[in-house]
């Protein structure tokens, strides 16, 4: 049996539709910024990461060359 409570009887309103077209408009755009956002953190991480890394090689190469003090 059919609840015809539950069936809409009317059209959806002009307004409740260019909602609806606009939600899925932004929902598309975030997902763009969404993945520029992870691309950005990812090579700004690695950037960090590398610069860490070189001035602790660096530092390392330094006190391995200097000359013991007795």
């Amino acid at each position: 049996m059919i609840d015809i409570t539950t069936i809409q009887t009317f059209p959806v309103a002009p307004a409740l539709s260019a909602l609806q077209a606009k939600n899925t408009e932004i929902s598309a755009s975030n997902k763009q910024l969404k993945s520029a956002l992870i691309i950005f953190v990812i090579v700004g991480g690695a950037y960090i990461a590398y610069r860490l890394i070189k001035k602790h090689n660096e530092n390392k190469a330094r006190t391995e060359n200097q000359s013991p003090r007795n």
